[in-house]
């Protein structure tokens, strides 16, 4: 999956921004001396806090360098309550007030926009005039995996 260019430039800045702190940070710090008291502990705290955010820059760099598959994408974030066949009885589908939608009625499913679809799974249902029940998922999926899960869904009617 690429990254649209801004979020590639912010992305690059801030591993650049890290790299630069831990290197100052470990040049004042030399391995052992903050143990015989010859720096603050405050220096070794913060060299350790850079560090991790320089790991954390790495593991989210990695992750979103990784291709997740539409298929897992389906499964991690919808089949739970729509079910992996998408006919809205995952195995939370008991559980909550309303019904998930049936992705596999083909004749309601027509009557849903890709736009809708999208700004119901991006702000949620209730954002949306819908049941609350269906969560948001701005925070955990970008707009290109959410237009691939609306690609995924559009597949159980065309079976």
């Amino acid at each position: 999956m690429e990254k649209n260019s801004s979020q590639e430039v912010l992305h690059r800045v801030n591993v650049e921004r890290a790299e630069r702190t831990a290197e100052r940070r470990l040049r004042r710090v030399p391995l052992g001396c903050a143990a015989e008291g010859h720096h603050s502990s405050g220096e070794l705290i913060a060299t350790v806090r850079t560090l991790a955010t320089l790991l954390a820059l790495w593991i989210f760099t990695v992750a979103a360098e990784s291709p997740i598959s539409v298929t897992d994408l389906y499964a991690q974030c919808c089949a739970t309550c729509h079910g992996m066949n998408g006919n809205g009885n995952g195995p939370s589908a008991a559980t909550l007030s309303a019904k998930p939608c049936n992705f596999t009625d083909c004749r309601r499913m027509a009557t849903i926009s890709d736009e809708t679809a999208f700004k119901v799974i991006k702000r949620g249902g209730a954002a949306n005039g819908l049941n609350a029940n269906m969560p948001s998922w701005s925070d955990a999926l970008t707009d290109e995996q959410i237009r691939m899960v609306i690609g995924y869904v559009r597949h159980f009617c065309k079976g």
